[in-house]
């Protein structure tokens, strides 16, 4: 089994990699393909970003403005405040599903930068950033782990600590999509452990893609706390609109 510190010297000599390619064939939108960059601004300005008024804990939009929303006033609430940068929509669901299942791995930069961005109404204490863990096998499978290579980009830009081996998946679950916010709590529970030495008595900064219900973070940051963590918060590029 790949050791976390091979997992991150592969995914970055597949940025390089990428790297190369990108001068050698110039990029086309990753959205609506037209020529010359990654992101036109066109679709750039399609972006939907998270603003006030949030739900104070899972970070859902909250039109009502109040200070939980509904799920959250009830049994179902993730143990850790949530943020995120955009909403799953628009032209960045397009550009997320490419990153994430369509191996366009160069994108991270990009989508990292969009976290940086909406970083100042958020910002909470940070000490060390751990990325939500794929399980070894699902990894080696798509070749890296999307959270892993935010995470990265994220840490670099705004001058944090990385611990990617903070976090194991210790459980091979089914895929979360299509599932109920029940049936991806289950799924979840107990899938990971994390490593004392590298979160014990640390701010942690749980980094993920997507958040739909919360439950992929609560089930990781209850390995985190249980670990010994001080604090745990989670940042995700996108949060689902539902």
């Amino acid at each position: 089994m790949p050791s976390a510190t091979s997992l991150a010297n592969l995914s970055w000599r597949k940025q390089l990699w990428q790297s190369v390619i990108n001068v050698i064939f110039p990029p086309a939108c990753a959205n609506c393909e037209a020529p010359g960059t990654l992101f036109c601004d066109s679709c750039r300005a399609g972006l939907i970003w998270v603003e006030e008024p949030i739900c104070r804990q899972c970070g859902r939009p909250d039109t009502l403005g109040e200070h939980l929303c509904p799920n959250c006033r009830g049994d179902n609430r993730p143990i850790l405040p949530i943020r995120a940068a955009c909403l799953h929509a628009g032209s960045l669901h397009r550009v997320i599903h490419r990153f994430k299942y369509e191996n366009q791995f160069g994108l991270a930069d990009l989508l990292a930068a969009f976290m940086v961005q909406a970083w100042p109404q958020w910002q909470v204490p940070v000490e060390v950033v751990v990325p939500v863990a794929l399980h070894p096998e699902r990894e080696r499978k798509r070749g890296y782990n999307q959270a892993t290579l935010l995470a990265q980009h994220l840490a670099r830009k705004q001058g944090w600590t990385l611990e990617p081996a903070g976090l194991i998946r210790i459980r091979h679950t089914r895929p979360q999509v299509g599932l109920t916010a029940p049936e991806r709590r289950v799924n979840v529970h107990k899938a990971f452990q994390a490593e004392s030495r590298y979160v014990a008595g640390k701010q942690i900064m749980l980094v993920d893609d997507v958040c739909t219900t919360g439950a992929t973070l609560t089930a990781a940051a209850a390995a985190l706390y249980a670990a010994g963590a001080a604090n745990v918060n989670g940042y995700c590029l996108a949060h689902a609109k539902e």
